[in-house]
Formats: C-alpha cells, structure tokens, sequence
C-alpha cells in the first residue's frame, strides 16, 4: 500500500499582487499600517488614513489634488453597438458615465453617481507617479477594427490625454484604465 499526502497551498493575493501564504496573511488582513509609507506625497497621504483622516484634512487634501477631472473613454472597435462609454470622475466627488446600447457598466443611457475621495485621490496619485502627462499622446497596434480608450485629465493648467488603440499602451496607461473602470464598477449610479 502506498500513501499519497496531499496538500493545498492556501495565499492571499494582495493588492500589489504579492502572494502571501495564509498562515502569514492573517498578520496583514484587516489592518492597515501605522503610518504612511515615506514615499507617498504629502498631498497624497490622507487618502492611505482611511477614515482617521478628518474632514478639514480631507477638504484640504481635495484642493490640492493635481486633477480636477479623469475620465475613460471607450470607442471603435468593429462590434456594433461597440460597448462604447464615457466614464468621467471629478475632484468634486461627482460622476458621470455615458453608455451606449451595449451597455456598458449594465447600462445603457446617461447616468451620474458619487466618487469617493479615497478612490479620486489614488487614481490621481497614481497618475501622478507614473508621470501620466509625460506619456506619448497615442499608442496603436498594426490592425484595425479594434476599441481605443483614451484617457483625459483635466487640470488648472489645461487637459492632457492619452489614446490607446488595441491595448498598445505601456502597462502603467493599462493600470490607470483598469482603475478607473474598477471605480466605475463600484459608483451606485443613478438614472440621469
């Protein structure tokens, strides 16, 4: 007779895509870290204090924030209705997303919903560490029929945007894309 040991590795994925094995994870889940990490800007660090963070603090935090609005933007693309949106997200907390038949987000239509202040301040302290005004203007794939997204900032000095046909960008574009429809999955939007 012979024994077979079988063994399931159980890890966390975390949000930097470090996997940690859950004996150790335990350590980490649920609790953020005592202080900001040194190299978050000052501007930057209200928004990794959670709810600790006062009110004066965070009102403080979202005028000095470097962009007033962020949007996504998805068009072309040979499937029709091509799934094409406008997700537009404001210093001010306000939201909006522009649908067309496809649906995207589940929706179809104009619709307006609230940003939080942490996910507008990480997305904008993202874009700022990756130095998002210093990217090419257009990155494209040799094919065709494919879906561009674009993403603009707007700020008190101008607008910058960067277009990505056939997901050609740099990963550090793919990453802004990514969060900014991840926000937008998470806004409860309402019917404009």
């Amino acid at each position: 007779m012979m024994r077979v040991r079988i063994g399931v590795a159980v890890v966390l994925l975390t949000a930097t895509g470090l996997a940690v094995p859950f004996g150790r994870a335990s350590a980490i889940v649920g609790s953020a870290p005592q202080s900001v990490p040194q190299e978050v800007p000052a501007i930057f660090r209200p928004f990794y204090q959670g709810y600790s963070a006062s009110e004066e603090q965070l009102k403080a935090a979202r005028a000095a924030l470097p962009y007033d609005r962020v949007s996504l933007q998805r068009s072309g693309g040979m499937v029709v209705p091509s799934g094409a949106f406008t997700l537009t997200l404001s210093r001010s907390g306000e939201a909006t997303l522009s649908t067309d038949a496809a649906g995207a987000f589940g929706r179809t239509g104009e619709w307006v919903g609230k940003v939080s202040i942490f996910d507008f301040g990480k997305i904008s302290h993202l874009m700022s560490q990756i130095g998002f005004e210093h990217l090419g203007q257009r990155y494209a794939v040799n094919q065709t029929d494919l879906h561009t997204f674009t993403v603009s900032v707007a700020t008190a000095h101008g607008a910058f945007a960067v277009a990505d046909y056939g997901g050609a960008g740099p990963v550090e574009l793919w990453s802004v894309e990514q969060s900014i429809k991840g926000i937008g999955s998470d806004i409860a939007w309402k019917k404009k």
